[in-house]
């Protein structure tokens, strides 16, 4: 992909926590179930970098053999964004997801519709504004998972409307989200509204299960330096409750094997452990 200069190297530690998270919660659903599943991308962005940076591909082979790595089947030449992810996962597993992306950039749009990715189209959604997948009425379907993938502006301008917004389209919906989250310094404003909107909104419904990984002062790969970043998979309280300890185990084992493969402090967190008394 040659179009222009993305302020970040795909492949950063931040894609690492979101689309290893990814790439295991949709083997861990693989394992599950035979029906569709549907994966709704509104902030698509580019499907793919080629050559990736010489240190995503060291620390792609580093990684013990995981989800991430059988969602990165082409280490050497390109690393993948997470339609393609996704959709590698499934071709592990001779299956096809269903999948559908937005994205305000017409050219990465574009990108990923000749890669036979589907429009999103729903009454309600707009293109330009991505978040408004989640006022849009879409088909109950336990089999689909939906990702949030803003920019750095989230915490600041968007999150106050949209974390209260996400416990209702959740239960709504029984869609399953993961939300990515950038932010500088989580004990500086945006941070402590952050902890603060989660504990009010997202605590009492629902399942947190989060990988956490701290900014890199010394990285030579675009992105890391400045940002802190955390995935969250948000779940209905009683989505799969009985084999919700299998993903747990397999999320704890790969930030375990990518905080040695970084050299960073990346932490995996459930619901207990950010708010005490709070069953997971």
């Amino acid at each position: 992909m040659k179009t222009q200069q993305l302020p970040y190297d795909m492949g950063n530690a931040g894609d690492f926590i979101k689309h290893g998270l990814i790439a295991e919660f949709v083997e861990w659903w693989l394992e599950l179930n035979n029906s569709d599943f549907i994966f709704l991308d509104p902030f698509a962005g580019r499907p793919y970098v080629l050559p990736p940076h010489p240190e995503v591909i060291r620390r792609l082979r580093q990684l013990p053999k995981c989800a991430l790595t059988r969602a990165q089947s082409d280490t050497a030449n390109r690393y993948y964004g997470s339609t393609y992810a996704v959709k590698n996962i499934f071709a592990c597993a001779n299956r096809r997801a269903h999948i559908m992306i937005s994205d305000r950039n017409q050219a990465a749009s574009d990108e990923l519709l000749k890669g036979g990715f589907a429009p999103i189209k729903f009454d309600g959604f707009d293109r330009e504004e991505s978040f408004s997948i989640i006022n849009c009425e879409l088909p109950v379907h336990s089999a689909s998972l939906l990702l949030l993938d803003p920019f750095d502006d989230f915490l600041p301008k968007y999150a106050d409307s949209i974390i209260s917004k996400l416990p209702a389209f959740i239960l709504a919906s029984k869609m399953p989200v993961v939300l990515f989250v950038l932010c500088e310094d989580w004990q500086a404003s945006a941070g402590k509204k952050w902890q603060q909107l989660r504990r009010r909104f997202l605590s009492s419904s629902l399942n947190q299960l989060s990988i956490v990984c701290p900014k890199m002062p010394n990285s030579k790969v675009k992105g890391e330096r400045h940002f802190n970043s955390e995935t969250v998979l948000l779940l209905p309280a009683d989505y799969c409750v009985d084999q919700l300890d299998v993903l747990i185990k397999r999320l704890h084992r790969f930030s375990d094997n990518l905080a040695h493969v970084l050299g960073q402090g990346v932490v995996f967190k459930c619901s207990e452990d950010l708010f005490p008394g709070h069953n997971t």
